[in-house]
């Protein structure tokens, strides 16, 4: 009947990796037609162990699959720089990204005030990246880590004082102000700055250059659900991961 295979079955248009013969007066090797065996992956870029590989336990309560791959020179040197247009990190899509963030900012910007969801609180190793221009004649702009009404550690730039204010709010109290260290932000220029979650307290670069660190002045890391940033910036994109 037409269409019909005959009764040995469908035709091969490619024969079986391994059964190709000897080509004539070659001499035959130790292994005829034998396939090639496949080999284990070995520590390439995309293996488990490889850059932007999950780690394979994240501590409890935190699976290693929870938290996106760290993007290129996310701690460091810069990944390539800024996009000369405003834009999302290529590193993150414009979907929710784990138990963390939400869509990327239409048009390439985000309104302020801004919050980032952290719904699984903060761990060491956890890493914010935060992509921003101070405005031009602006005074002041500030990164919370918010834990309810507390604010566990208080990043605060300011313009006319020339300094970085750090500091805890507990109970509706702020605790000492930590300002010791240079200034590196510039009105107008953009920056690229990154908080590390450590296990004694915060790490803070700019631009792939450590700029200080600030020790934890209370627990409760796992309720600290919120990155609260407002202030005279203009925010170009906010996104957590794990290295």
């Amino acid at each position: 009947m037409p269409g019909q295979f005959p009764p040995g079955g469908a035709p091969v248009p490619y024969p079986v990796p391994g059964q190709f013969p000897s080509p004539p007066g070659a001499p035959q090797g130790p292994y005829p037609n034998v396939p090639y065996p496949p080999g284990p992956s070995g520590p390439g870029m995309y293996s488990p162990g490889g850059p932007g590989a999950f780690p394979p336990d994240g501590g409890p309560g935190y699976g290693g699959g929870m938290f996106p791959p760290v993007p290129p020179g996310s701690w460091g040197t810069p990944g390539g720089g800024f996009p000369p247009q405003p834009g999302p990190p290529g590193g993150f899509g414009p979907g929710p990204m784990g138990p963390y963030g939400g869509p990327a900012a239409p048009g390439g910007m985000l309104p302020l005030p801004y919050d980032l969801p952290l719904h699984a609180g903060i761990m060491p190793r956890l890493l914010i990246t935060i992509v921003g221009e101070p405005v031009p004649g602006g005074n002041r702009f500030h990164v919370d880590f918010v834990r309810e009404h507390d604010v566990v550690f208080h990043f605060n730039p300011r313009f006319h004082e020339n300094t970085i204010v750090r500091n805890t709010q507990l109970g509706g109290c702020w605790g000492p102000e930590e300002r010791e260290g240079g200034f590196p932000f510039v009105q107008g220029r953009q920056f690229e700055l990154k908080i590390l979650v450590e296990t004694d307290g915060f790490k803070v670069a700019m631009d792939g250059v450590h700029l200080l660190e600030f020790e934890h002045r209370t627990g409760g890391m796992e309720d600290v659900t919120r990155l609260h940033i407002e202030g005279d910036l203009i925010l170009f994109s906010a996104a957590p991961s794990m290295i």
